[in-house]
């Protein structure tokens, strides 16, 4: 049975498939991203600054210095 391949259209990496006739590729791709991408591990960074809370809540954002 040849070898069948599918890239990630996030990270670029060639994801090899070899039980094809078990696991489709929509399904070998959602597993590497689910668990192997590196765009999974990327967290965007916090802002420096939120919009106004209302004061009478009490509460305020937990990155943002007071």
């Amino acid at each position: 049975m040849p070898e069948v391949t599918v890239e990630c259209p996030l990270c670029g990496k060639v994801i090899e498939i070899t039980a094809y006739n078990a696991v489709t590729k929509s399904d070998a791709l959602l597993k590497h991203i689910n668990e192997d991408c590196i765009v999974n591990r990327v967290l965007p960074p916090l802002p420096t600054k939120g919009p106004p809370l209302p004061k009478a809540l009490g509460i305020s954002w937990p990155w943002r210095s007071r």
